[in-house]
């Protein structure tokens, strides 16, 4: 908000009135100026001012309504609640960052969770391949010939079993 001087709190009250509209205005139960003249040089031109409301939820709604409003050409109003104002008080001095993920890491869970071995059978042929369900990729990498269909995962599920009569291949 503007620094509002003491002899002109009442005349910016008017102008604050017919700014925001009658529906906001008239919940409002009173405006505080938490500052005084002398305090200008500290402030500059920038100020706060603290709404009084009957209930919280008139408050709530009067700051979801006033966020960014423009109240000259270098203020526009950034409303926060007892509540909120409350909640950030309450927060820890000092800053910790978050702990990101390594890029290594990411490409590890995408591949635990979003991709998954396919196998497809043709009539002489299988297909080997992943999909990936957010972006919808399938990729497929090996089309194997094979007249029997005798094909099985390891009881693990990590590989791919073809028994091609005496011979055995892992995927």
């Amino acid at each position: 908000m503007p620094f509002v001087e003491e002899e002109k709190r009442d005349k910016f009250k008017m102008y604050m009135s017919k700014k925001v509209g009658e529906e906001i205005e008239k919940k409002v139960k009173e405006y505080i100026f938490p500052y005084y003249n002398e305090d200008k040089d500290y402030f500059g031109n920038n100020a706060f001012i603290i709404l009084k409301f009957g209930s919280y939820e008139e408050a709530k709604l009067a700051s979801i309504a006033l966020n960014e409003f423009q109240i000259d050409k270098s203020h526009k109003i950034s409303p926060v609640t007892y509540i909120d104002y409350d909640n950030i008080l309450s927060l820890q001095d000092t800053y910790i960052p978050p702990n990101y993920f390594s890029f290594l890491d990411l490409v590890k869970w995408e591949e635990s969770n979003l991709i998954e071995m396919f196998l497809a059978r043709k009539a002489n042929s299988l297909l080997i391949g992943k999909l990936h369900y957010l972006k919808k990729e399938l990729s497929t990498f090996v089309e194997i010939p094979c007249k029997q269909h005798n094909v099985t995962w390891s009881p693990q599920g990590r590989f791919l079993a073809i028994n091609e009569g005496n011979v055995i291949i892992n995927f």
